[in-house]
C-alpha cells in the first residue's frame, strides 16, 4: 500500500480506500463521495504528504481495509494487523471511546489515529461510504499479508 497525492474529483475514481483531505476541500468531497461505497476517512485542518502541508489535495490508501463505524469497532474479531483510528477531534466521548476498544482489545492491534475536524469550528469530519459519521475505524491489514 502506498499513499498517493490526489486532487479531489480523483477520489470518485478510488476504490475501497482511506482518504485524509483538508478542510478547505470539504463541499468538494462531499459531492464527489456521495454514495460510494469503499472510501472512508476524515478532513483535517490541512494533511501533510512528502514534507508538504496541502489544503488543496487529498491523500488516499487503496488497500483491503475493513471499514467499521462507531461503536462496532467493538466487535472485530481478528488477531492482528493495525487499526486506524480517526475521531471527531470536538467529541467529548474521544478518550473514552479509545479507552473502551483498548479495554476490548488489548495488544491485539498496532493502534494509529487522530482526531479530524477543524481548529475553528465543529465541521462533519469523518466519512464512510459516502455518508458522514462521529467515529470511524478501519482494520488494517498486516504488514506481513498479502496485498
Amino acid at each position: 500500500m502506498e499513499a498517493e497525492l490526489l486532487k479531489v474529483e480523483e477520489v470518485g475514481e478510488l476504490k475501497n480506500a482511506i482518504v485524509i483531505a483538508p478542510e478547505n476541500v470539504l463541499a468538494e468531497l462531499k459531492e464527489t463521495i456521495a454514495g460510494k461505497k469503499g472510501i472512508a476517512g476524515g478532513v483535517f485542518p490541512g494533511v501533510l504528504f512528502d514534507g508538504k502541508v496541502y489544503h488543496d489535495r487529498v491523500v488516499a490508501v487503496q488497500g483491503d481495509f475493513e471499514v467499521y463505524r462507531g461503536r462496532e469497532v467493538m466487535g472485530v474479531n481478528a488477531s492482528g494487523g493495525t487499526l486506524l483510528t480517526l475521531l471527531d477531534g470536538w467529541s467529548e466521548r474521544a478518550e473514552r471511546m479509545l479507552d473502551e476498544v483498548y479495554v476490548k482489545h488489548g495488544n491485539k492491534f498496532v493502534y494509529i489515529g487522530g482526531g479530524g475536524g477543524s481548529l475553528e469550528n465543529r465541521i462533519d469530519c469523518l466519512f464512510v461510504d459516502g455518508s458522514f459519521s462521529g467515529t470511524m475505524s478501519s482494520s488494517l491489514p498486516s504488514p506481513n499479508d498479502s496485498g
